[in-house]
């Protein structure tokens, strides 16, 4: 009876779990095996046909040692996952967002598809559909621009001239807007002077001090003289405070008008002010 074949045993076993075996650690494990099988193989061989095979494997070292079971429990228990691939539960998670971000934009990609559709139909090269694709955006950019004014002005497209049709306008015997708006400037200059000298119109502005009021013989406690160079008794003078002295103006109980003398207006109150209060005056001569 030919002897038990024993287990296979290999010359570097002890190698540990992510360690990198050398080419000579290798090769001799290589080795042991391929002489392994070969014993095997010359076994069979031997063994006339229709023989039963009763050989037993007496070596007792069949399973793990303790340790390295241990090992490959842990492993197997563990979260230890190398990290170029992705689990399930990562791969389901991105199908689940993109069929998400599909749904939310779903009318979006219909649109976009249609567009792309009439941009085969429409046109047939490549450069003809970034043309197209460019005009349309320009469009928009323009239109979103020309919006934008429209809405900041109140106004109505058709109400309104673009600067290349002002520039164009012109008035009868003028050259462009430009100068007519220069003659326009003098004109209305030349004219103002006119009317203030024919009707007469004057205008200033002085101080109400605090000072220099007296007993006054009319219906108000006191009065005071304010010079105005050039007011003549006859003008017909009107009177307004700054706004920063309407308070003062008020506890004093200030008249509202005022009368008229060669160079100068008289003011009226019942209160002496309290502060210096400013004023611009107009009137008509």
């Amino acid at each position: 009876m030919a002897d038990n074949i024993i287990n296979l045993s290999h010359p570097y076993p002890d190698f540990q779990q992510g360690a990198v075996m050398s080419e000579a650690q290798f090769d001799g494990n290589n080795q042991a095996t391929r002489d392994k099988v070969n014993e095997v193989i010359a076994r069979v061989n031997e063994t006339p046909v229709g023989t039963e095979i009763t050989t037993e494997i007496t070596d007792s070292s069949t399973a793990l040692d303790a340790s390295r079971q241990a090992l490959l429990d842990t492993h197997k228990a563990s979260g230890d996952h190398d990290t170029r691939y992705f689990t399930e539960t990562e791969v389901t998670t991105m199908i689940n967002n993109l069929q998400n971000q599909v749904n939310t934009n779903d009318a979006d990609i219909v649109a976009l598809n249609e567009l792309i559709s009439a941009l085969n139909t429409t046109y047939s090269t490549d450069v003809e559909r970034i043309a197209a694709i460019t005009q349309v955006i320009n469009d928009y950019e323009a239109a979103d621009s020309n919006l934008t004014t429209l809405i900041s002005d109140k106004a109505n497209q058709s109400d309104v001239y673009t600067k290349a049709q002002v520039d164009t306008m012109v008035l009868a015997g003028s050259v462009g807007i430009v100068d007519d708006l220069v003659l326009w400037s003098h004109l209305n200059s030349s004219l103002q002077d006119i009317i203030n000298a024919k009707v007469g119109k004057i205008f200033g502005d002085g101080i109400i001090s605090t000072s220099t009021w007296i007993a006054s013989s009319s219906e108000y406690t006191y009065e005071k003289s304010v010079a105005i160079t050039g007011i003549l008794s006859t003008d017909h003078i009107n009177i307004n405070l700054d706004k920063n002295s309407q308070d003062t103006a008020s506890d004093a109980e200030l008249s509202p008008s005022a009368d008229s003398y060669d160079g100068g207006v008289k003011m009226y109150c019942n209160t002496i002010p309290t502060a210096n209060m400013g004023f611009s005056w107009w009137g008509v001569r």
